[in-house]
């Protein structure tokens, strides 16, 4: 999964926030024909009316409740808005909706979000049986689903959670955020026929020619890394040919050696992978040598 999350800011513009970069993040990958829905979950002094109101319209038709949704009645009523079921479909739609129930603080927070949303431009779909299950889930709640997927149709979604931190154990503190199914987006983007660039090679394949210099390895890499190069190595420090076979399959530029005969040379052995040249560089001078070498042009 991938997510983002906002904490400590109970406006709504945190939750419009939060949706568009969702959605954007979506669009800037090539998606197009997703859509949002929208619901809100009310809050602590509104929801347990509701849910009330929700037990006793379903006590009143529990025959017709498959057996899920008959533990999840005595469990937390709110579930059975998950249901999957057929056969539970048709008394859902027809179950009381929260909406119907907000108090006018969450009735204002909920338009706050649409017509910030609106405001910008992003279509949307009310969807009163979005709701979580979880009680900590407070007022706005959201779902990017996919025409494609079926019934797994949720690209990403998520809520705002202010009760969350509390629950936990720590100070009342506001938080909204979303989680996104990587699979479930890369299966979208394949049925829109969205090509995804392919993946960047390294610039530098660190080649561990000693197992005691893994830990030299990994400062190596994060040191390059600071310097701005793109650096890879094999974290499971194969043979050397296993090593060199997975710098060339990656497509590095450069093999840097790194063991216990460069170390004792205080040099590195930089290998140029596409023309095969190999060159000894002092260690203090590796970082201005890639640079001239790997910038030139740039």
């Amino acid at each position: 999964q991938v997510g983002a999350e906002i904490l400590g800011i109970e406006s709504p513009a945190a939750d419009a926030e939060i949706i568009l970069l969702l959605t954007e993040f979506l669009r800037e990958l090539g998606a197009k024909n997703f859509y949002l829905m929208m619901s809100s979950m009310g809050c602590p002094q509104c929801r347990p009316p509701y849910v009330k109101k929700l037990k006793v319209f379903l006590e009143e038709n529990k025959d017709s409740l498959c057996s899920d949704c008959k533990r999840r009645y005595e469990l937390n009523p709110l579930r059975v808005f998950d249901c999957k079921n057929p056969s539970c479909a048709e008394l859902i739609a027809a179950a009381p909706k929260i909406l119907d129930s907000l108090c006018s603080d969450c009735i204002g927070h909920f338009e706050k979000v649409q017509n910030l949303l609106e405001a910008v431009g992003l279509k949307f779909t009310i969807a009163p049986n979005l709701v979580r299950g979880l009680d900590y889930y407070r007022r706005t709640t959201f779902e990017v689903v996919s025409p494609y997927l079926g019934a797994q149709n949720a690209l990403g979604g998520g809520g705002r959670y202010d009760g969350l931190a509390e629950d936990l154990g720590g100070q009342p503190t506001p938080g909204i955020g979303f989680a996104a199914g990587v699979e479930r987006i890369l299966i979208h983007l394949n049925k829109e026929g969205v090509v995804l660039p392919a993946l960047s090679s390294p610039e530098i394949f660190l080649i561990v020619t000693d197992p005691s210099f893994q830990t030299e390895a990994f400062f190596l890499a994060w040191d390059l890394r600071k310097q701005g190069f793109t650096v890879e190595f094999d974290y499971r420090f194969r043979k050397v040919g296993n090593q060199l076979k997975l710098a060339d399959r990656l497509k590095a530029k450069y093999a840097v050696f790194l063991g216990e005969k460069e170390k004792s040379k205080r040099k590195y052995k930089l290998k140029e992978m596409v023309s095969g040249l190999e060159k000894e560089i002092p260690e203090k001078e590796i970082v201005v040598f890639l640079k001239k070498k790997l910038r030139e042009g740039k």
